[in-house]
């Protein structure tokens, strides 16, 4: 085992895998008919590193069919929270866990979090391993992060990211490292596409900008 994964500050901490995260001796149905029964022989990468780490998996998490989801309104134009952000919002206010790990193809993690308060983040494409998870668009999905805060999903993104030779589109060389700092960070501002924006969401974007900024980050 190495010694940086198993010094994470996760160690010992509870974690909710979605259902189509492939879990050994354990039914990964992706909430579906089809796959009812379906137990697999093998752990997904990300299992393995999280049983590495000491973090422990308290259960699976219910989906929309194979991950298929998204936010969608009611007649009177509200959100309306999809099975995933349901099943996501009733383990964390139920206080089971405070960590998951999902999937995210066209903003399932980031749209639960949102709609729910909580911290999610949907990583690079080739960051995390996929071998193990079943999934719905291969070219678009990646499995994610989500907490309670930034700092567990940082230290959660550590444990779980890096390359795998099972896995050909996972091209991160080295896991993740986040030390606090970002004094050489450089972030790109799409300005083109933000200045289209309503006014409230644009100005959610600048004061990020600036907590940034005022953290040592670039901007171009």
């Amino acid at each position: 085992m190495k010694d940086t994964i198993n010094s994470s500050p996760l160690a010992g901490k509870s974690i909710i895998l979605a259902d189509n995260i492939s879990t050994l001796g354990i039914e990964t149905s992706c909430s579906s008919k089809m796959l009812k029964g379906y137990v697999p022989v093998f752990n997904a990468t990300v299992v393995e590193r999280l049983e590495e780490a000491d973090i422990k998996i308290a259960g699976k998490l219910s989906i929309d069919e194979f991950g298929i989801t998204g936010t969608r309104t009611s007649e009177t134009t509200k959100a309306v929270a999809s099975a995933t952000t349901k099943a996501i919002a009733g383990v964390f206010s139920s206080g089971q866990t405070q960590l998951a790990l999902s999937s995210d193809t066209g903003g399932e993690i980031r749209q639960a979090s949102a709609l729910k308060g909580l911290t999610g983040i949907k990583p690079s494409y080739g960051a995390v391993s996929r071998y193990g998870l079943i999934a719905n668009a291969s070219s678009l999905e990646q499995i994610g992060v989500i907490g309670r805060n930034i700092d567990d999903c940082a230290a959660l993104l550590s444990v779980i990211s890096g390359s795998d030779n099972r896995d050909g589109t996972c091209v991160l060389k080295k896991p993740f490292e986040f030390n606090g700092g970002f004094s050489s960070l450089k972030i790109g501002l799409p300005r083109n596409y933000i200045d289209n924006l309503n006014e409230e969401t644009k100005s959610a974007i600048y004061a990020t900008k600036k907590v940034f900024e005022d953290s040592g980050a670039t901007f171009e």
